[in-house]
């Protein structure tokens, strides 16, 4: 594990979540780029298999209207 490729690690200003800006090699928020990116598809695949009423729900709250997850890839 190499805190350099923790996507919420900055090396100008260390961790973007913890409020200590100190990273561990144990952090429970530690995730890779690939990992954010099979994590954002899994909740992309839940949200396709919504009905669209409910999609359209969430994308007015929380997308500004738009759909990420109708896209083929992310």
């Amino acid at each position: 594990m190499s805190l350099n490729e923790c996507v919420f690690h900055f090396k100008s200003n260390g961790c973007k979540i913890m409020s200590n800006k100190r990273c561990s090699k144990r952090c429970s928020f530690y995730l890779t780029r690939e990992q954010q990116t099979a994590s954002i598809e899994v909740a992309y695949e839940r949200m396709r298999r919504m009905p669209e009423s409910r999609q359209y729900e969430i994308s007015e709250k929380y997308y500004g209207g738009k759909m990420p997850w109708k896209r083929e890839e992310v």
